[in-house]
């Protein structure tokens, strides 16, 4: 049960990586339209930065959960 646990987390993880990036590179005007709300807003820099963290976290958490044994 613990290695599907730790798979979804990884999974969800990545994700999180992948969209907190996508938040980054909106904000500071690399990534996205020329107008949003996103543009240019610093907000969403801090938003994005900390969805990243939350998923390198989620995907720790995942690795370690893999690695248990199983009983």
């Amino acid at each position: 049960m613990g290695r599907m646990i730790g798979m979804v987390l990884m999974a969800v993880g990545a994700l999180a990586v992948f969209f907190g990036t996508v938040f980054v590179l909106q904000s500071v005007d690399v990534l996205g339209p020329d107008s949003s709300s996103m543009v240019e807003n610093s907000d969403w820099t801090v938003y994005g930065l900390l969805v990243m963290v939350a998923g390198v976290i989620a995907v720790v958490s995942g690795r370690i959960l893999r690695r248990q044994p199983q009983p």
